[in-house]
């Protein structure tokens, strides 16, 4: 191929490139934006309550409250942090066995393989942040209630749990991690 060929068909795709490509003029700095004066505040629902609306998933390795001997710390120490990723390649890796090693315990429900499983170990404590100590507050009234329903259990069924009453044996249990 000649060099007047090659420079006819590689100057206008050389001068195309150029003439797409946004190119600032020099001397010229762009504005700065002015700061926002709305700050973002949280949906809320008519009756005032946060709105958690939204596809939720169970694929952590963090519990809803926080574990007593964790006390008030929000994250796990590094060395905890290991041990959390080692035993959850271990579940991985239970999921993946073909039969049970001999002695093991026979579960009667779903095998934990069915389940959503996290893809690493996480470094929170606990979901629950607020209170400090990540336990969910109990109310006085729910107390009452759920001590007032122990005790008629056997009653009706109006007074059973929803573990007692559901016949899979899995879902309440299931849908919290």
């Amino acid at each position: 191929m000649s060099q007047r060929l090659r420079l006819s068909i590689l100057l206008p795709l050389i001068g195309s490139l150029l003439a797409s490509s946004p190119v600032s003029a020099l001397g010229q700095t762009r504005a700065p934006s002015p700061p926002s004066s709305k700050t973002w505040t949280p949906p809320v629902l008519s009756s005032g309550e946060p709105d958690l609306q939204g596809t939720w998933t169970s694929t952590t390795t963090t519990p809803l409250e926080r574990p007593p001997q964790f006390g008030d710390r929000l994250f796990l120490t590094d060395q905890e942090f290991v041990e959390a990723q080692r035993q959850l390649d271990r579940l991985r890796d239970a999921d993946n066995r073909e039969t049970l090693a001999p002695g093991a315990r026979i579960g009667t429900g779903p095998p934990d393989h069915w389940t959503e499983r996290a893809r690493e170990a996480s470094r929170q404590t606990s979901l629950v942040v607020e209170p400090p100590d990540g336990r969910v507050p109990v109310k006085a009234a729910a107390e009452e209630k759920r001590d007032y329903n122990l005790a008629r259990s056997t009653d009706h069924w109006d007074y059973m749990s929803p573990w007692d009453r559901c016949i899979t044996r899995g879902m309440p249990g299931g849908m919290l991690p």
